[in-house]
């Protein structure tokens, strides 16, 4: 029996370099241990332009980005 696909299911998938937050696609830009360097790294793709979050991984914290 064929599985139906699951765009939900697909984007928040584990080792995934993109993700869908809210109706917008962010990017996987880099990994921290700590959550400060996280957010410093966040806080710098801010001021070029980018939306940034910062969202918990299994080991860290990773910096996600949307077009500008």
């Amino acid at each position: 029996m064929a599985v139906k696909y699951s765009k939900t299911r697909d984007f928040g998938a584990k080792g995934r370099k993109s993700l869908k937050l809210g109706k917008k696609m962010f990017t996987k830009k880099s990994v921290h241990r700590l959550k400060s360097l996280a957010k410093k790294r966040a806080s710098a793709w801010r001021k070029k332009g980018y939306i940034a979050r910062v969202v918990k991984l299994t080991k860290g914290y990773g910096v996600y980005t949307h077009t500008k």
